[in-house]
């Protein structure tokens, strides 16, 4: 009995730590110390506990607004997940006006229109577009595409031409594969030009389909690029499984991070990072993967960009340094 007293002193005391509700922690700390629960934990209550105690009006009320806001970004990028547009936007709306939605990232670094632009989430783009002054994917490809060229290609496609005259690819489909050449491109310099949209027929572009979304389910980059270097964007973006899945949702839900890095690329939604060098001394921010906010750091020696691990130090807490990927470390100043 005596055990089980101490063990529910125990847990209730950290549930009282985890929060920030005077009484209740006081409550916990005075109920620990009747079941003898461990010296240290109850120091921690009593520490916390002072802390809270010592807090003016403003600055409870700072502190109240950051977990208010820490607690409603953590619903803003499940809503843009979701594509919930109308709950996103009663959502921001109703948010105090201290609050910097703007400036909220997830545990890999993106805002909320990155993170609206990969999950195309069409709907939600529509809400975020105008509160942040930016366009989406899809309308930017609209309007970059030259479609009086493409009409006059289309043209000269249906007039006679000699048996021995290759057909000319548009401009398009070339930046699409210069863009995927940057990624990964084996035997690129073979691959014949793409062909344009209207000389598909409704069997070769199934079958290019199939092979596109069994690359992807494989995660095998070289067929995929070769179906990327062959259609047009407007034609491979658009498809869809029979589950309603296009190409890039399926390579983030089957984890195919070769085929995902292929597309998006192609699609213009990443760019390939510049390596930088670290200073000793510098102050970075770390992208731990599971973690909500970034931490600080310092790096502790130089590093030259071809290096792969950075040496850091942690801020908070008292971990010893240790060597982090190149990509978890950002400078504070990018």
């Amino acid at each position: 009995k005596q055990l089980r007293e101490r063990r529910a002193a125990f847990e209730r005391l950290h549930s009282a730590l985890e929060g920030e509700n005077e009484d209740e922690l006081a409550e916990a700390i005075e109920m620990a110390q009747r079941a003898e629960v461990d010296a240290e934990d109850i120091e921690k209550g009593q520490a916390k506990l002072q802390v809270l105690r010592s807090m003016n009006a403003e600055q409870r009320r700072a502190k109240a607004l950051h977990e208010l806001s820490q607690q409603r970004k953590k619903e803003a990028f499940l809503l843009v997940k979701k594509d919930d547009a109308e709950a996103l936007h009663a959502m921001l709306q109703g948010l105090d006006e201290a609050v910097r939605w703007q400036d909220w990232r997830d545990y890999m670094g993106r805002n909320l229109w990155r993170f609206s632009v990969e999950m195309r989430a069409a709907r939600t783009q529509e809400i975020l577009g105008p509160l942040l002054g930016k366009q989406a994917p899809q309308e930017q490809r609209r309007l970059r595409l030259p479609r009086p060229e493409a009409q006059q290609e289309a043209e000269k496609e249906e007039r006679p031409r000699e048996p021995s005259q290759p057909a000319a690819a548009p401009e398009p489909a070339a930046e699409a594969q210069a863009r995927q050449e940057e990624v990964q491109a084996p035997a690129a310099s073979q691959a014949q030009a793409p062909p344009p949209a209207a000389q598909l027929t409704e069997a070769e572009e199934a079958e290019w389909k199939r092979k596109a979304f069994k690359a992807v389910v494989g995660d095998n980059t070289p067929i995929l690029l070769e179906v990327l270097q062959r259609l047009h964007i407007d034609v491979w973006s658009k498809w869809e499984n029979k589950a309603g899945k296009d190409l890039l949702t399926l390579s983030q839900e089957r984890g195919a991070s070769g085929a995902y890095s292929v597309l998006a690329k192609a699609l213009g939604l990443v760019q390939e990072q510049k390596r930088e060098a670290f200073d000793e001394r510098e102050a970075v921010w770390i992208f731990a993967q599971g973690e909500v906010q970034p931490r600080r750091a310092t790096v502790l020696e130089d590093t030259p960009p071809e290096a792969d691990e950075v040496l850091i130090e942690y801020w908070d807490g008292d971990e010893p340094a240790s060597r982090v990927e190149r990509c978890l470390v950002r400078k504070m100043w990018s």
